[in-house]
């Protein structure tokens, strides 16, 4: 059976790699057959880490919800074929038989604001907590009862020059 959700987040980051004017060449050397280039890539790329999947729970209100945690970089090429950023996104899918169920797709901009600030400060499954005070020595991850993701799958992007996300080339 297809999972749904994860076929809506698969077109809704092709959705996004498209409106960006980006297109995927088929396989070259060093690239995959889907063109995901095999290596982090050249420069800065070459620090993003490799994706990772994982699978947890948060309790809510409602009990407890299990869901599939994804963190990850999908590649834009420009009109030569050339890669020319590496976009990074978490995505966060609830464990459920609804295939009703919505994706929320949340971006955050601005120089060096990524994705993690909304993720971490409101929606996300885990959130950062500072106890009494805002003493960043003392931040912990405790889980968020009121996640986004007891009602809608999440899918955070960092737009490039933001959070992880970052261009192939300085220019």
């Amino acid at each position: 059976m297809i999972d749904f959700r994860r076929a809506a987040i698969a077109i809704g980051i092709a959705v996004v790699a498209t409106a960006a004017a980006a297109q995927e060449r088929p396989a070259r050397p060093g690239h995959s057959e889907q063109g995901r280039q095999e290596q982090s890539g050249p420069g800065v790329l070459s620090l993003l880490p490799g994706d990772s999947v994982t699978e947890h729970s948060v309790d809510t209100p409602s009990g407890k919800l299990a869901y599939t945690a994804t963190a990850g970089t999908f590649s834009l090429f420009d009109q030569s074929g050339e890669r020319s950023a590496a976009v990074f996104y978490t995505a966060f899918v609830a464990k459920s038989n609804d295939l009703g169920r919505p994706v929320t797709f949340v971006f955050n901009g601005g120089p060096g604001a990524g994705s993690a600030f909304l993720n971490l400060g409101l929606v996300g499954p885990r959130i950062a907590s500072f106890g009494n005070s805002y003493d960043g020595a003392n931040v912990r991850l405790v889980d968020n009862p009121e996640t986004w993701l007891a009602f809608t799958d999440l899918v955070l992007i960092d737009p490039v020059g933001t959070g992880w996300s970052r261009p192939a080339k300085p220019d």
